[in-house]
């Protein structure tokens, strides 16, 4: 999961973070909501797994992008064969 938090400053900065490790920081809010998607999204393909972009909301995180893990489809009969 990409996660998007509020940097303990007098400005107020935000940062990126995947799991505990900061990847961004000092970054302003719309800055960092940008670039904390174009992660989610670049990991998504790459690994092909659900990833979520969620920043800190009052009650509840919000959810900035939930990209679906891939569905695996089955084989069909012609794929994977080889032609003679």
């Amino acid at each position: 999961m990409v996660r998007i938090s509020r940097h303990d400053s007098a400005a107020g900065d935000w940062r990126i973070c995947r799991e505990q490790v900061t990847l961004f920081r000092d970054m302003r809010l719309t800055s960092a909501i940008r670039l904390a998607r174009e992660i989610g999204r670049y990991e998504h393909v790459r690994l092909g797994c659900q990833v979520r972009v969620e920043m800190p909301g009052r009650g509840a995180p919000i959810v900035l992008a939930n990209f679906i893990a891939r569905r695996r489809d089955s084989i069909s009969d012609d794929e994977g064969v080889l032609a003679a």
